[in-house]
């Protein structure tokens, strides 16, 4: 019998209840715990960088007081003597020379120089003493120096003593240069409130050939400062290894293969030259130029131009940056006729303006075909000093006027050529090809040990930072490995905090497309104040630059910017030629000192600008954040002029803001075209800031906390291993991947992958014991247009065709336990697996826990989910160990196979036409007298008010013998007996021999109905025949209706 009463199940439901409290309340008191211990791990670590920021700041402020010591020093030394001052000053020397043989020279000397002066207020006293010997044999010159600086001054309010030793040896011939240099410095500073000392030690060795230069360093940095409350002490040791290959050739387009860049020019004193002169490539065809290259032509048609001769046409390159004080070779192949020619290299300023220009001697006319280059002469100037204030440079090519009496006169230039040289050289280097590029190829293998150490009245940190590093740049990519760890102590008067941070990371980035060269700072010769191609815009106040490794940008390099005066204009720049009309995106990452940003940005030429206080960050942010590094992109519309000044600015009036004194780092700086799906979106896209790259990363952060007034410790660990590849146009990864997703050809797509665990165990007097882990699997593709895919994934989602699609898959594993007087003992665990495209998310969550309390009560429950969409289902399964125990469903069920119920089945409601109860069965074969009635099979099912009951009956074989007695009025019934009373719901005659079946759909009244299938013969008593039945079946089957 199956019981269709609404009888719910209490101790089912009591155990749901109590079980369910372990999510209500355990849980989220472990996750409170575990977030109130973040807190106060995120507090600990804030007042260690407080502690940090202020220990770099003492440093920062010990390094300026050396520097300015070092400074009044030297200005101390050579100043005039004072009225009422006392000076000597004595020099002994000891020289050897000798002319030797041929063109060689050699020298050595020994010499000691003394200075002391003083006053009524300063004693200072400064010894160098010198021993040097060289050889010089041609351009071949050998040297060594040993040189001691002794340097001591007294105030009434301050003491400075220095002493620098300087060992060099080197080497330089016309083909290559080496030197190997060891140098220490040690320093020592006292005023009324503080003393200061700093040490450097530092061994070089370098060298190079042609335009390579090899080099390996060693260097250690120790300052110390103390004042009335605080002593702090920092070591830095680096060791490095550098190699780098020159751009060679500085011209743009030197190649000839189009005229971009190139420029042409015309003073025509006698007036206007008819018809025009022809300027173009190969002028007079093949036999003026060899196979297979191009040479840039000039024809004058007809007579001289000018009776001086002061005419002329030039063809000129386009700018290129240059250092001055450094040496620069330059020259041209040349062919004329019936005109002379000459080559300049000529120079502007950081404003444009023009400064000079240096010549080469004037050659011709050649008077010979061009298809050789031996007809070709070389013209040029072998070392020139690029001059005082030029930041540019750029190559004329100068056709003068036709030769008195001659006329149509030819020009043809060939291989132009601007390159590094050293002073004094004598020789030419090898032509190469122009990239406008000066460094084609480096390569750093860095080891840096920084230690920090500061202790103050109420507080004390230290921390080491260990960095080694590999990596290779060049023009087209980087390549770089990196390993990093930092370790932290800090303690107050009330807690201990330690952590550690370890990366180790591998990566690869593509071209990038920001047209401002250089512009992750990955080029920085040595001794240079700003980066390749970077050039110093105003240095007002005391702004200047340091170089600091390694930056957050992706190069080697980030840019230090430092001023103490407020309200100057500061900042440097670069020059560029190539940007067109249209929509562009300035990117930017810098970071900021306690003081902030304001004043500081980015200006496109004055026109298109970031403000860092006013524009918003990536992340949305708006407004100054000092002691923060952040990143900008912002997309504008350029107007297309031929060129524009990209201005890093430490300060700038032009933002409309007071300007702070402050230091800054500057990570990146470039300008880029906009993507379409970034026109078309109006915006930049910030997650373009690293385009075209390929990364591997784990990174581990471990912290412990112990607070003593509150009784509380705390660890946690956190590790990331992650991949990531991201391309802006086909990418040759496609052949390795090919079987995963077929190609990645869309622009800007992105593929993730990322596994990350954190672990947290906390110990509170109050809140027990607790321990938390969470681990989480990623997969992510993201992409702006039609993707390659789509094909691999077509069965998932048809094809990925929307601007910004997304493909996320993810596994999550939270594991939690806390132990307490209040809780008792509890552990639960977590496990979500998510698919999401775009907005559309799948979601299967599975939830167990287990719990016991103090109380002797135990409790265990087990839930799993499934969402999609806004469809849900659920199964939970509930114990309690004195409320007892329940399952819950949510959603549709079907079972496939059989059901097996040992208890009770209780139904709050049936849908319509449901089963609440049947039965079948089987009756013996009957025999019917005439006027009989014989019951053969019969069953109870229990009804209610809204049931109805459908009874179905069959029975294989009907006999009626002795026929001829008997008749056909024999028929079978389903009789329905409920609370006594009794009613035929159906009365079927039977038909004689075979299959005879039927079927009733009956109405009962609530309560327990038993329906019986009966027989009976109606044609009265007193014959002889029967009736034989058999194989007699009845169903009946309760319906909800």
């Amino acid at each position: 019998m199956i019981d269709t009463v609404d009888r719910a199940s209490q101790d089912a439901g009591d155990a749901k209840s109590i079980a369910e409290q372990i999510n209500t309340v355990a849980i989220p008191a472990i996750n409170q715990a575990v977030a109130t211990a973040n807190e106060r791990i995120t507090a600990a670590r804030q007042d260690a960088d407080q502690a940090a920021a202020d220990a770099n700041a003492r440093i920062d402020a010990a390094d300026r007081a050396i520097d300015d010591a070092v400074r009044d020093f030297a200005a101390e030394a050579t100043r005039a003597q004072g009225a009422d001052e006392a000076l000597t000053r004595r020099i002994d020397s000891i020289v050897a020379e000798s002319g030797g043989y041929d063109d060689r020279d050699l020298r050595a000397i020994i010499a000691t120089e003394q200075t002391v002066r003083a006053d009524d207020d300063r004693a200072l006293g400064r010894e160098i003493a010198t021993v040097s010997a060289r050889v010089k044999d041609g351009d071949d010159a050998v040297r060594a120096d040993v040189k001691v600086t002794t340097d001591a001054l007294a105030r009434s309010d301050e003491a400075f003593a220095q002493r620098a030793e300087e060992i060099e040896a080197n080497l330089g011939t016309v083909d290559s240069r080496i030197t190997a240099k060891a140098e220490q410095i040690t320093t020592a500073y006292v005023e009324a409130d503080r003393a200061l000392t700093r040490r450097i030690d530092s061994i070089v060795a370098e060298g190079g050939y042609d335009d390579r230069d090899v080099r390996a360093e060693i260097k250690r940095v120790d300052d110390t400062a103390i004042d009335r409350d605080s002593a702090v002490a920092r070591r830095i040791d680096t060791v490095e290894a550098t190699f780098s290959t020159g751009g060679g050739n500085m011209v743009p387009n030197s190649d000839l293969v189009t005229t971009d860049g190139w420029s042409t020019g015309i003073h025509a004193p006698g007036g206007p030259l008819d018809p025009a002169p022809y300027l173009g490539f190969n002028a007079a065809g093949d036999p003026y130029h060899p196979s297979g290259e191009n040479v840039l032509s000039i024809l004058q048609y007809g007579p001289p131009n000018s009776a001086d001769g002061s005419a002329y046409i030039e063809w000129a390159s386009a700018t290129f940056p240059v250092t001055a004080g450094e040496y620069l070779q330059f020259s041209a192949l040349v062919n004329c006729h019936r005109a002379r020619v000459t080559v300049f290299l000529a120079f502007r300023d950081a404003a444009g303006g023009y400064v000079t220009a240096i010549p080469s001697p004037v050659v011709g006319p050649i008077d010979n075909l061009g298809n050789r280059l031996s007809y070709y002469a070389r013209t040029g100037v072998v070392s020139a000093r690029v001059p005082d204030g030029a930041v540019n440079g750029y190559l004329i090519l100068r056709k003068l006027d036709t030769i008195s009496g001659q006329a149509d006169s030819y020009a043809w230039f060939l291989r132009p050529y601007v390159g590094t040289a050293r002073e004094g050289q004598t020789a030419w280097n090898p032509y190469s090809v122009g990239r406008n590029s000066p460094v084609l190829l480096g390569t750093v293998a860095r080891v840096k040990d920084t230690t920090d150490a500061l202790a103050r009245a109420d507080a004390a940190f230290a921390e080491r930072a260990q960095s080694i590093e590999a990596s290779l740049g060049t023009v087209d990519a980087r390549i770089g490995a990196k390993a990093e760890e930092v370790t932290r102590a800090y303690a107050d008067a009330d807690r201990a905090l330690g952590s550690r941070a370890a990366t180790l990371e591998a990566a690869v980035s593509a071209t990038s497309t920001s047209i401002v060269f250089n512009d992750t700072f990955n080029f920085w010769p040595d001794g240079a104040a700003l980066p390749t191609r970077w050039f110093l815009w105003s240095t007002s106040g005391n702004f200047r630059t340091n170089r600091l490794a390694p930056g957050r940008g992706g190069g080697q390099f980030c840019v230090q910017t430092l001023n103490d005066t407020a309200e100057v204009d500061s900042g440097f720049f670069q020059t560029i030629y190539t940007a067109g009309a249209g929509k562009w995106v300035i990117e930017v990452t810098a970071g900021f000192d306690t003081s902030g940003a304001r004043g500081a940005g980015v200006t496109l030429h004055g026109v298109w600008n970031i403000d860092f206080c006013s524009d918003a960050d990536i992340n949305g942010v708006i407004g100054d954040r000092p002691g923060e590094t952040r990143s900008w992109t912002k997309m504008v519309d350029l107007d297309g002029r031929d060129q524009i000044n990209v201005h890093a600015m430490h300060g700038w009036s032009g933002f409309g803001r007071g300007m702070a004194a402050k230091y800054m780092v500057w990570h990146r700086l470039a300008l880029r075209p906009a993507t379409d799906g970034e026109i078309k979106a109006g915006k930049a896209d910030a997650a373009l800031n690293a385009p075209g790259g390929v990364l591997a990363r784990i990174k581990t952060n471990e912290d412990t906390l112990a607070d003593l007034p509150n009784r509380y410790a705390a660890a946690s660990r956190t590790t990331t291993l992650e991949a990531q590849l991201r391309g802006d146009a086909p990418s040759g990864l496609n052949d390795a991947i090919g079987g995963v997703n077929g190609r990645i050809d869309t622009s800007n797509s992105q593929l993730i992958a990322r596994i990350e665990d954190r672990a947290t165990a906390i110990a509170d007097a109050k809140a027990g014991a607790v321990a938390a882990r969470a681990t989480t699997l990623e997969a992510q593709l993201r992409g702006d247009a039609p993707s390659g895919l789509n094909d691999a994934i077509g069965g998932v989602n048809g094809r990925i065709d929307t601007s910004n699609s997304q493909l996320i898959a993810r596994i999550e594993d939270r594991a939690t336990a806390i132990a307490d007087a209040k809780s008792g003992a509890v552990a639960q665990t977590v496990q979500t697996l998510r698919s999401e495209y775009n907005q559309t998310k799948a979601d299967l969550t599975v939830v167990a826990g287990v719990a016991s309390d103090a109380y002797g009560r135990s409790r265990a429950f087990l839930r799993q989910e499934a969402v999609a969409g806004n469809n849900r289902a659920q199964i939970s399964i509930y114990a309690d160990s004195n409320s007892g125990a329940g399952v819950e469903i949510v959603g549709d069920v079907l079972i496939s196979g059989n059901l097996l119920v040992t208890g009770t089945v209780n139904t709050q409601q049936l849908a319509e036409g449901s089963v609440s109860g049947s039965f079948a069965l089987s009756g013996p074969d009957v025999r019917i007298n005439p006027g009989g009635e014989v019951t053969s099979v019969g069953g109870n099912v229990r009804t209610s008010s809204t049931s109805a009951v459908r009874i179905e009956w069959k029975m294989l074989s009907v006999h009626l013998l002795d026929a001829g007695q008997g008749s056909d009025n024999c028929y079978a019934n389903i009789v329905r007996i409920i609370n006594g009373g009794e009613t035929i719901v159906l009365a079927y005659a039977l038909s004689r021999g075979g299959f005879n079946t039927d079927w009733v759909i009956d109405f009962p009244p609530e309560g327990v109905a038993r329906y019986e299938l009966r027989f009976r013969d109606y044609q009265g008593s007193g014959g002889s025949y029967y009736w034989n039945m058999s194989q007699i079946q009845i169903g009946v089957t309760g319906l909800k209706r």
